[in-house]
């Protein structure tokens, strides 16, 4: 694991918390534009620090644009896993002008350039990421269940189990289309939107 300072020079959306290696501390994930940076609490010679791991070391590559997320236990074996949600396809060196699908760009209001929404652009798919025990993750989109779901501008997600049945289940907001209602039908591997 480095240590020391993470590359912040980067557009940051969200940051999440929990205890993804189980020791008892409370760890933070921070989501952003191509970029999610893990900072685990660590106690080292009865001193606590906080270093952060790169997505390589905690096996989360992701090339999109995370807006949030969540650490839940999907599968009920006591280890926290990741669900994140995600945008759209941007690139901020060559930014869309003129016209994106039905959009006119840039967008105004009130005679000010404002932010034009989503439509026109290409929604990416959300991620679930399993721990693997150690604080490291393992990509299982598919076998989870959630490939499923259209990518939808995802900006928000919300873990409750709405059916008290002692499974969480995930309710995820997206921008201008329909939200996910994800239930957790026992495990993982078993998870579907209704």
């Amino acid at each position: 694991m480095r240590r020391g300072s993470a590359p912040c020079a980067r557009w940051w959306t969200a940051a999440i918390a929990g205890d993804v290696d189980g020791d008892g501390d409370v760890d933070v994930l921070v989501c952003g534009y191509l970029r999610e940076v893990l900072w685990k609490n660590v106690t080292e010679k009865g001193a606590r620090r906080s270093s952060w791991m790169p997505q390589k070391e905690a096996r989360l590559a992701d090339a999109g644009w995370s807006t949030g997320g969540c650490f839940f236990d999907a599968d009920n074996d006591g280890d926290l896993d990741l669900y994140l949600v995600r945008y759209l396809e941007l690139d901020p060196k060559n930014p869309p002008v003129g016209t994106v699908g039905t959009l006119h760009l840039p967008c105004t209001w009130r005679s000010h350039n404002v932010y034009c929404g989503p439509k026109g652009f290409v929604a990416t798919p959300d991620r679930f990421f399993r721990n693997r025990g150690d604080g490291t993750f393992e990509e299982a989109t598919a076998d989870a269940g959630f490939a499923d779901a259209p990518a939808s501008y995802g900006l928000g997600i919300c873990p409750i189990d709405y059916d008290l049945d002692g499974k969480m289940d995930l309710y995820v907001a997206n921008d201008s289309k329909a939200n996910f209602l994800w239930h957790n039908e026992g495990s993982a591997s078993q998870s579907a939107r209704i």
